[in-house]
């Protein structure tokens, strides 16, 4: 019951919209209270989910996209193969959405005080929704995970693992029947701390998880006819639209206080430069550079301290590169707001599905969205639409004209590069700050042309997994041993790869 209560404490510190909490007496049935607060349930699990699980979670994707570099310790850099601990978002963010699920889907439970938080069908669809969100994170990072017996108290403490195709299905129907409850002429849901309530734009961020979803299933189901395709196409005609603008967009918001600051904030930032790889191909130029793009890119003097610095090459031992080449302190301050997606990502997957010949949209004109859109977002966020903005209405105005033409450039880029190239390319940069959906993009896709350094742990292979936690192993080790069955090949190593990844 504490950690219920932490998580909702820190939740109410950072955002002033939350109600007081009263969990009542869950211990009654362990496997199923009889009364709780779905409010604080939901805030709490948001907020887990935003605070990216600790240190490893918060900085390791960064590593093997190879946004960042360490430049104090390097184990992480050069792919120390060690066991990664899920309880976080087992415990907190998958756990509080399942008891809540479950919760409300017993009939006496839903009393006239549980639907004052909102109607039952927009509690358990948006539950749905950010459950579904959860659990995709989890396996893509694992591959084959504890899911249909997780969470479900004492009568699953050993829960077996289901398969990642399985999971993936599950998740996907998750996202359609979630997004399907919801109800804009019925009560808003409370302790939603990223749309205030506001299901119609939950709708929108399921249909684009699932734009996001099928396509990391390219691999298995290629064909324009198969499984991925389809699901992609019903996302993407869905009456509930998809995120297209930046009012569409989740944002975490954090607060200068221990346990609800910005994870990168909170992770040592000091012990990471950006890449030379980065660097360079925002420049567009350099012996380092891992794009085709040939043109500067505006966006890294939003991404570091300075767009002059020269980054520090992955992986190389010499200390830091200086202030200069650490990112932008107005990224990853304590009270920074960091995105969940963006619009950028919703039109850069519609313009791969036309690419893949999933759609008939126009691949090239998705292309030019999302990078223009990426550039404005970053704009308003962290430059303009803010407190004390640093930047004039006229030099914001210059910055899209600038951003456009880059965009145009690419979208030249195209005829000598290929269109999923470049649309590889143009994911990598604009998913700066959402890494772990970079580090699924590249695993799948293998855009940019990535090197490791030397000196690896692990014999020169980025990772293309985390290893299970060794409570695992010592614990549910036969339900540990099936799971290892589906990685390819199967060992439980970092350099093993998940169903998806063919």
């Amino acid at each position: 019951m504490k950690k219920y209560i932490l998580t909702t404490l820190s939740a109410a510190l950072l955002f002033a919209s939350c109600d007081t909490v009263d969990f009542g007496d869950t211990n009654q049935n362990i496997n199923g209270p009889s009364k709780i607060d779905p409010a604080g349930l939901m805030t709490g699990a948001i907020l887990d989910y935003s605070n990216n699980a600790g240190r490893i979670y918060a900085t390791n994707p960064t590593l093997y996209v190879q946004y960042q570099t360490q430049n104090v310790y390097l184990d992480e850099t050069r792919y120390s193969d060690v066991a990664q601990d899920w309880s976080e978002y087992y415990v907190k963010a998958f756990g509080n959405l399942n008891v809540l699920i479950n919760f409300l889907n017993v009939p006496e439970n839903v009393t006239p005080t549980v639907l004052s938080q909102g109607s039952l069908n927009n509690q358990i669809g948006v539950a749905k929704i950010m459950k579904a969100i959860v659990t995709k994170r989890i396996t893509d990072l694992y591959g084959n995970i504890p899911y249909t017996e997780a969470g479900n108290g004492i009568a699953f403490l050993n829960p077996k693992y289901d398969s990642q195709e399985f999971i993936y299905k599950s998740l996907i129907a998750d996202l359609k029947s979630g997004r399907d409850m919801l109800k804009t002429a019925e009560t808003k849901p409370k302790g939603d701390v990223l749309y205030s309530g506001d299901v119609a734009k939950w709708k929108k961020l399921a249909n684009s998880t699932l734009l996001q979803a099928t396509l990391q299933l390219s691999k298995r189901y290629p064909t324009t006819s198969g499984f991925a395709a389809v699901e992609f196409n019903s996302a993407l005609n869905n009456a509930g639209g998809v995120i297209t603008t930046i009012a569409d967009e989740p944002w975490f918001k954090y607060i200068a206080a221990d346990g609800v600051s910005n994870p990168y904030f909170a992770s040592r930032p000091a012990d990471y430069d950006i890449t030379s790889e980065f660097v360079q191909s925002l420049k567009g130029t350099g012996t380092l550079k891992r794009t085709s793009n040939h043109t500067a890119d505006a966006r890294l003097g939003l991404y570091m301290r300075s767009s002059t610095g020269a980054g520090k090459p992955y992986g190389n031992p010499g200390g830091s590169a200086g202030g200069s080449s650490r990112m932008n302190l107005t990224l990853n301050g304590q009270d920074s707001p960091l995105p969940m997606t963006m619009a950028a990502y919703t039109f850069l997957n519609r313009a791969e599905g036309a690419a893949r010949g999933w759609t008939t949209e126009n691949p090239t004109t998705l292309l030019k969205s999302g990078i223009v859109i990426s550039f404005e977002t970053l704009y308003r966020h962290y430059k303009f639409n803010i407190a004390t903005p640093t930047m004039t209405q006229a030099q914001f105005d210059n910055a899209m004209l600038a951003a456009n033409a880059y965009a145009d450039a690419r979208v030249v880029d195209v005829t000598a590069e290929g269109v999923l190239k470049v649309i590889g390319e143009e994911k990598w940069v604009a998913l700066f700050l959402a890494p772990f959906d970079s580090y699924s993009e590249w695993r799948r896709t293998k855009v940019p042309a990535l090197k490791a350094p030397s000196g690896t742990f692990n014999g020169g292979v980025i990772p293309t997994r985390y290893k299970y936690p060794d409570n695992e192993v010592k614990f549910n080790t036969a339900n540990y041993n099936t799971g290892v069955q589906g990685l390819t090949p199967a060992e439980d190593s970092n350099k093993s790869k998940v169903w998806w990844d063919l």
